[in-house]
């Protein structure tokens, strides 16, 4: 199911997938699965893959962070399903998942929490499990 994202600017979904191509560089290795969740990301962001390619082929900064609560944690889960996409949650995306969820407002326990339960398992199976941890930190 596409989600839509109208109510973020072209500017805040063009940056999530800023983020999310330098997040998938970040180990040195895009995995043929991060690619393929790099397409979908793309196209459930009103983006034609053309967008993504143009974005891969630049070194491209990020621009505008989103502000709202939901965007922001809408950034925070591309992030994290994007970096176990490839089975494998190493340092450099979890300092990269850091960086940016710092940039985003989170606080560290939460993330560090968030992190562990992606360790643990690759896609949680539960979607309670995250929003217990989302509850814990944002009351």
């Amino acid at each position: 199911m596409e989600e839509n994202y109208d109510h973020l600017s072209a500017e805040a979904r063009e940056n999530l997938l800023i983020m999310l191509v330098a997040l998938s560089r970040s180990d040195g290795d895009m995995h043929l699965r991060e690619l393929k969740y790099l397409q979908l990301a793309t196209l459930q962001l009103g983006f034609d893959v053309s967008k993504l390619e143009e974005i891969m082929k630049q070194n491209t900064a990020e621009k505008a962070l989103p502000t709202e609560e939901k965007d922001r944690m809408t950034a925070l889960y591309y992030l994290l399903f994007l970096a176990v996409e490839d089975d494998h949650l190493n340092a450099e995306e979890e300092d990269f998942i850091y960086h940016f969820g710092f940039k985003l407002g989170f606080n560290e326990s939460m993330l560090r929490d968030m992190l562990a339960l992606f360790k643990k398992t690759r896609y949680p199976k539960n979607p309670d499990e995250l929003l217990n941890i989302i509850r814990k930190y944002l009351n």
